[in-house]
């Protein structure tokens, strides 16, 4: 046989201690950057909590918070000196003649108004996208406001495409505003129909 199996425990000793010394190290890099059993992609505890494994998570997102912060501002700063950069571009001739060739004639005359802008004008912001928790606490709104008759169904789904938390919370108090407001005027105009309509009554038994 070319290969075969010793039977000692030299080999078993040195593979456990292998595996002790690659789980020591592991949780010394947990305990270093915070990243906990809960975010690090590894199976979890199936007899854990789910309240305990929330708990980790957010742990372990205090601990990355500083980290997630300085992307989300890196990625801001870049889209502003990009639309710097272009606008910058358009007031020299060498560059200017180079997006022509580029980007036509047509689409530098039309850059050529972001020269006369500010950065701000340019509204550039950066929103993350919504987690689990935070979609089901706008789903749980958007469910009282159909059950209450603030908003239609045509209005729930539109509010439930919009991927911006905040934009489709807005849109929600702005749909349940619009339907109170034509409730109001809605009610005002059978009050006037049914005094004109007991008007008229009054008129015709007066007649009579």
């Amino acid at each position: 046989m070319p290969i075969q199996e010793l039977n000692s425990s030299i080999g078993q000793g040195k593979i456990q201690s292998l595996i002790q010394t690659y789980q020591y190290y592991l949780q010394m890099i947990r305990d270093v950057t915070g990243l906990n059993e809960a975010v690090d992609g590894s199976k979890p505890d199936s007899n854990a909590l789910v309240g305990l494994q929330k708990i980790a998570a957010n742990a372990s997102n205090v601990a990355t918070r500083h980290i997630k912060d300085a992307s989300l501002y890196l990625t801001v700063r870049i889209c502003e000196n990009i639309s710097l950069r272009v606008a910058d571009c358009l007031n020299h001739p060498l560059t200017e003649n180079s997006l022509k060739e580029s980007i036509s004639t047509f689409n530098v005359e039309t850059l050529k108004e972001i020269s006369t802008l500010n950065l701000h004008d340019f509204g550039i912001y950066l929103e993350v996208e919504p987690d689990e928790e935070e979609k089901a606490q706008l789903e749980q709104n958007i469910q009282v406001s159909l059950q209450g008759g603030g908003i239609d169904l045509e209005d729930a789904i539109d509010i439930r495409q919009i991927k911006n938390l905040k934009l489709a919370n807005e849109l929600l108090k702005l749909k349940r505003k619009r339907k109170q407001e034509q409730a109001q005027q809605q009610q005002l105009a059978n009050i006037q129909a049914q005094a004109q309509a007991n008007s008229e009554s009054a008129e015709k038994e007066n007649i009579s």
